[in-house]
């Protein structure tokens, strides 16, 4: 029978679980000649288990392929060789190594960079660097780039395979992903996860606009390219509404407001009748001020509620590492309680004030040495003349409260 899966234990996810299990399924193919076991599959134990140990992902955290310079370096790297290749396209400069030696030499020089990149990240990652497709694509795009390069230097024939150099504009994408987690470029990234996230929604909206813009086609060819009284008047008429197909570009021309003024509008009011313009008007509601602006509404909507999200994610995070701080505040309290009586008067307050860890725990909760010792009456809530530890803390959260009112103000 074939192999029975271990039972019991949630099921996780990773490359190696992935290739474990194709094993799997391999084997069941060919000892028992089956690969569908009729039941539902039970996690193997490779996709139970997480495999990263924690000195593991310490080690990729401190990688020189996750410092910053490395990334930016990176990420300029890919600009310059996409500008490169732009500059080489317009330059005209021939196929042949001899007519192209600069920009040989920089390609060379960018092909190395790039293969040395994709080696400190295979160091990294290990085999979970080809899980991302992007690193996939990179790695063929070197592969073809080294074999332009054997080519170039070992034959006349240097176009043979120069799609590697028109593949090389994809590496330009994998700016995006670089970009990810820095805050200079937080509003880009956020346009692009956001145009990213809305793709489906904007893949049926352009599905329902091709059918808009045929059922126009097909309306604007039988009432007035089909029209011999129209044709008389106009004699782009052909040209313009000649044909579905013609009337499909016409439609598509008028919803993007490409030149639509002088040649169609004019004479689609003019000699196209009543009907002609009618449909005119309903083309630039429905496409041009409709479909159009939903495509918009829906990328806006969709960055405004990752921005939300990410505020959140942001708040959430912030609240965490003030009730950190006022905790650590709480056993700085304690030592400063150099009587053991669990009270501070002012004096012991304005000296644990002169620390300087407790001065930096309180810039980072917005509130200045200054403001503490101005607000020692506040804190006391009962007017002892001394706080308690739960008198210190409730009053450095309102003296916060107080502070953030005066920023706003």
């Amino acid at each position: 029978a074939p192999f029975s899966r271990p039972q019991g234990l949630r099921a996780g996810a990773g490359a190696r679980a992935a290739a474990m299990e194709r094993a799997w399924s391999l084997v069941n193919a060919v000892l028992f000649g089956k690969k569908d076991l009729g039941y539902e599959r039970l996690p193997s134990i490779f996709e139970q288990v997480p495999f990263i140990s924690n000195e593991e992902r310490e080690r990729q955290a401190t990688h020189i392929a996750s410092k910053v310079a490395f990334i930016a370096t990176t990420v300029v790297m890919i600009l310059a060789n996409t500008v490169l290749l732009g500059l080489e396209l317009d330059g005209n400069v021939g196929a042949k190594v001899e007519e192209r030696l600069g920009y040989f030499i920089a390609d060379l020089l960018f092909g190395a960079f790039f293969f040395g990149e994709m080696l400190l990240r295979q160091n990294q990652q290990g085999w979970d660097y080809f899980v991302d497709v992007w690193n996939y694509i990179d790695f063929m795009i070197i592969v073809l780039n080294c074999l332009d390069i054997a080519v170039a230097t070992t034959t006349a024939d240097t176009g043979t395979i120069r799609i590697a150099t028109t593949l090389r504009i994809l590496r330009l994408l994998r700016v995006t992903t670089q970009i990810k987690g820095l805050k200079a470029f937080q509003g880009m990234w956020m346009v692009i996860q956001g145009t990213v996230s809305s793709l489906r929604s904007l893949v049926w909206t352009g599905m329902f606009l091709v059918v808009v813009i045929y059922s126009f086609g097909v309306a604007f060819t039988t009432v007035v390219g089909q029209e011999a009284s129209i044709k008389e008047r106009w004699e782009d008429a052909d040209v313009y509404v000649g044909s579905v197909f013609r009337s499909c570009i016409t439609v598509l021309q008028v919803i993007t407001l490409d030149s639509w003024a002088s040649g169609i509008t004019r004479n689609l009011i003019e000699k196209g009748g009543f009907m002609g313009a009618l449909l005119l008007l309903m083309v630039l509601v429905v496409g041009s001020f409709g479909i159009l602006n939903i495509i918009i509404a829906l990328m806006v909507e969709k960055v405004r509620f990752l921005k939300k999200e990410q505020e959140l994610k942001n708040g959430k995070a912030v609240k965490k590492a003030e009730e950190g701080l006022l905790a650590e505040l709480g056993q700085d309290f304690a030592k400063a309680d150099c009587d053991g009586s669990g009270q501070i008067d002012y004096e012991e307050f304005c000296r644990m004030l002169k620390d300087k860890s407790i001065k930096l725990k309180l810039r980072l909760l917005g509130i200045t040495t200054e403001e503490a010792e101005n607000f020692f009456t506040l804190m006391d809530a009962d007017h002892s003349g001394t706080l308690t530890p739960e008198e210190f803390i409730e009053g450095l959260q309102r003296v916060q409260g107080i502070a953030r009112s005066q920023d706003i103000a």
